[in-house]
C-alpha cells in the first residue's frame, strides 16, 4: 500500500468511528511505516466539541493542548484496520 492510500483510509476510519461526536478540524499529523509490524501508523488530530468553545476560530496554545490525537494502525498488505490508539504529545514548554 502507498502512503497516500494509508492516509486516506485512516481519515475514513476516524470519520466513521468518531463521526457521531461531531469532530472538527481533522488533519494528518504524522505517518510511519513500521516494517517490523508490517503496518502503517497514521496519526490524525482533531477537536471534539468539548475541547474548544464553539465560537473560537483562532486556536490558542491552550486549545491546541486539548486536541485529540489518534494513531490508526493499518495492515500494509491489505489496508485492514488493526487498531486505533491514543497518541500523547508533551506540552510545549
Amino acid at each position: 500500500m502507498e502512503v497516500k492510500q494509508a492516509v486516506e483510509l485512516a481519515k475514513q476510519h476516524i470519520a466513521d468511528i468518531f463521526g457521531d461526536e461531531e469532530i472538527t478540524d481533522a488533519a494528518l499529523e504524522e505517518v510511519r511505516l513500521d516494517h517490523e509490524e508490517n503496518e502503517w501508523r497514521v496519526t490524525i488530530g482533531f477537536f471534539r466539541p468539548w475541547s474548544v468553545p464553539a465560537r473560537v476560530r483562532v486556536f490558542s496554545e491552550e486549545h491546541i493542548k486539548n486536541r485529540t490525537y489518534k494513531v490508526v494502525h493499518l495492515s500494509d498488505s491489505d489496508g485492514s484496520l488493526k487498531e486505533i490508539t491514543d497518541r500523547f504529545f508533551d506540552p510545549v514548554a
